[in-house]
């Protein structure tokens, strides 16, 4: 497919990227001798130039004013992207002292001097596994880079079997950040950290919020306490069931809730609402019962943990925001569209929207804008190419009406995790961004109404 990521040169129209590389290879030699080396006939320096130029004019038909194609998604949608002003693939990770590295962004924020911070996980083939930390100008300038590796955090280098992912990143009064992550070695030894870090990104600060397996997140509460979500296995041959733990600052337990389905649930995430209760993001599945085979489960609960409500949605449930009208938009997909829906405070209904229908794919952030309306990212891919993806970002107003949409990426795959505003007006969202064996960080800071002003991701140059 034409992915329209072209330079913007008029050549990028007329040939194949592996021609134009040749091509380009050939104009940069400043040496006759290899030229002529090259070539059945010795032509001057200057003929060759020229004749590249009429070969470029005769193929195209114009030469006038060049308007960048716009870009093509997965889905054939247009992101008109600036391509004029694209920084090309500049590797992020570079920035951390190593080459041999694969690493994906988790979270972004924008501080209040307008720099950014992005936060994620990587993997150093030499090192480990390790959460990083980066911190970039709004020019792009390079404040610091940190990594830390389970050896860091641990003070052990049994790496090879573990994953440290961070889920979300906090800007501390202090002008120092907090991480919230977790340690995974399989479900029996993971561990959920927090990791707090001084405003030059040294970390001061680790603790573990619950030594206990079969967690999946984590998030503190306004009494300075967590409350964790996970599943209750006791016995390995019944049916799992939905966990929340309620914890002290100290981690002492203060109440444990599971909740049944008629297959086994996971409680993938769980936040705290605004009346002090829990909104917890479920997966049920094996289930016999062809309804929750699989089908994304959202429990709302009082603030000690007892059910109010639970609701059925879809096949997956992605990302669950409470509104400052106390209602919840959430994102979800059936097997071949992705779907979002407003529900009240008491699980009733609002809306219901479908987008990007015939497309598998993922919404993985949703954000209320100051102006009252939704910021929806994630990414999407047609199923029959899936090693093929593309970012998308789609603003929709108060009652779930699409007013634009947009696609990021290159080629290869490209996923957009988080999204946030930035104080200009405009948003920043990052993922990760892969080619063949080659993964990086994705980072886009895209204009009010969607256009890309820069980005750092793989594609063709």
């Amino acid at each position: 497919r034409n992915r329209g990521d072209s330079p913007p040169f008029l050549i990028s129209e007329c040939f194949s990227w592996e021609t134009k590389e040749n091509l380009f290879k050939l104009l940069e030699r400043n040496e006759t001798k290899k030229i002529e080396e090259d070539m059945p006939y010795k032509y001057d320096q200057a003929f060759i130039y020229i004749a590249a130029i009429i070969f470029i004019v005769t193929q195209c038909g114009c030469i006038g004013n060049y308007e960048p194609p716009a870009k093509e998604g997965a889905n054939g949608m247009a992101s008109n992207s600036n391509d004029s002003i694209r920084d090309g693939f500049v590797p992020l990770l570079s920035q951390m002292g190593s080459t041999r590295l694969y690493a994906s962004g988790s979270c972004v924020k924008q501080t209040t001097d307008g720099d950014y911070i992005i936060c994620g996980d990587g993997v150093d083939v030499n090192e480990g596994k390790f959460i990083f930390l980066l911190k970039m100008d709004a020019a792009r300038h390079m404040i610091f880079a940190k990594k830390f590796s389970e050896g860091d955090i641990f003070h052990n280098n049994d790496w090879r079997s573990y994953f440290l992912l961070p889920h979300s990143i906090q800007l501390n009064p202090d002008g120092g950040y907090t991480i919230y992550a977790f340690r995974d070695f399989a479900a029996e030894n993971r561990r959920e950290l927090i990791i707090k870090l001084d405003t030059d990104g040294n970390m001061i600060e680790k603790k573990v919020v619950l030594d206990m397996p079969d967690l999946f997140s984590f998030d503190e509460t306004k009494d300075g306490g967590f409350i964790l979500s996970g599943f209750d296995n006791k016995d390995s041959h019944s049916i799992e069931s939905a966990l929340i733990i309620k914890i002290d600052f100290d981690s002492n337990i203060e109440w444990t809730r599971t909740f049944k389905a008629s297959g086994d649930a996971f409680g993938e995430s769980v936040k705290q609402t605004s009346d002090n209760g829990y909104i917890i993001k479920c997966s049920i599945s094996n289930s016999s019962d062809e309804k929750y085979d699989p089908n994304g489960w959202l429990i709302k609960t009082d603030s000690n943990g007892n059910k109010l409500w639970d609701r059925i949605f879809w096949r997956y449930l992605y990302d669950v925001l409470q509104t400052s009208d106390k209602d919840f938009v959430i994102s979800g997909r059936d097997d071949d569209s992705l779907h979002l829906a407003k529900i009240d405070e008491n699980g009733n209904l609002t809306w219901e929207r479908t987008f990007l229908e015939g497309l598998a794919g993922q919404f993985n952030s949703i954000h209320e804008t100051s102006d009252g309306d939704y910021i929806i990212a994630g990414h999407v891919f047609n199923q029959a190419t899936s090693q093929d993806a593309d970012g998308v970002v789609i603003k929709i107003n108060s009652m779930g009406k699409k007013i634009w949409q947009k696609v990021f990426g290159g080629i290869g795959y490209n996923a957009v995790f988080d999204i946030q505003s930035t104080i200009d007006g405009g948003y920043i969202l990052t993922g990760l961004s892969s080619n063949n064996n080659s993964q990086d960080i994705l980072l886009i800071k895209i204009d009010s109404i969607g256009n890309e002003e820069w980005g750092y991701y793989h594609h063709p140059k």
